[in-house]
């Protein structure tokens, strides 16, 4: 027969396994968010330029700053 702490410490390490995976789960799910929100920003910020180099476009176009 196996001294309690054996026993105890083979209960337990499972447990340590699963716990270990849903961490790195965790980590890979933020990294996955956190490239989402990178992505929206970029697209946010591509979307912004456009927009005023067309502002500046439309500007120029009905005489900038003398109209």
């Amino acid at each position: 027969m196996k001294p309690w702490n054996e026993i105890k410490w083979q209960a337990v390490k499972p447990r340590r396994r699963a716990l270990k995976i849903g961490e790195s789960f965790f980590q890979w799910w933020q990294a996955q968010d956190a490239r989402e929100e990178k992505n929206a920003a970029e697209q946010i910020i591509q979307a912004e330029r456009v927009a005023i180099k067309q502002a500046l476009m439309v500007w120029s176009d009905d005489g900038g700053a003398t109209a």
